[in-house]
């Protein structure tokens, strides 16, 4: 079943920015109904989300070499990534960590110095306004459709909290931004499937 909501590669692409043009974490937003469901801060299900990286990461990659017009030389074999920039790297899925706290309502994805994070504490939760000059690559509807407040007539979306992610090498970037945004897409699917086996 199509689901509309899901976020798609391309609109977390910016070409017209002078840079950040590749969206990470800190400006993906996470639909409020995954946000709010309790399976997303299990290790189950963080679990099916790194699982579904390698054909993410792929899928991802082209979508940001058609959008740019450029090679960004990252491949994907199995879990592992490779650069063959001039300065190399290589990446393996088994060697980021993650965490999920059912009871807290947490999870936590980090390789390094480098993290990303999620709590459905709203004292902790990263609440942003998207300004128009800030060239976000999603429209005003999307962004409406990713909505969690109304703050003075501003729209507030639930971003990642992120640290150190935006000086770490392209492929766990990569790694970040696309569990990021498989966390709310198959959220989003497993929403669905339940609203349907609730009305059979």
């Amino acid at each position: 079943m199509p689901n509309l909501l899901q976020l798609s590669y391309e609109e977390l692409i910016a070409p017209s920015r002078d840079y950040k043009k590749v969206l990470l974490p800190d400006e993906i937003p996470l639909h409020p109904t995954v946000y709010h469901a309790d399976f997303a801060y299990t290790m189950e299900f963080a679990r099916e989300v790194m699982s579904a990286l390698p054909e993410s990461i792929e899928r991802d990659v082209t979508s940001i070499e058609k959008m740019l017009g450029t090679d960004i030389k990252i491949k994907v074999t199995g879990t592992a990534l490779h650069s063959d920039s001039e300065y190399a790297f290589a990446f393996d899925l088994g060697d980021v960590n993650f965490y999920a706290n059912p009871e807290r309502k947490s999870i936590d994805l980090d390789y390094g110095s480098a993290n990303i994070a999620m709590y459905a504490d709203m004292s902790e939760a990263i609440l942003r306004h998207i300004y128009p000059i800030q060239n976000h690559p999603m429209n005003q509807a999307r962004i409406q459709e990713y909505a969690f407040s109304h703050e003075h007539g501003s729209i507030q979306n639930i971003m990642w909290y992120t640290h150190n992610i935006q000086d770490a090498a392209m492929p766990l970037r990569l790694i970040f931004r696309n569990f990021a945004i498989i966390f709310n897409n198959l959220g989003l699917q497993k929403l669905q499937e339940k609203k349907f086996r609730s009305k059979q």
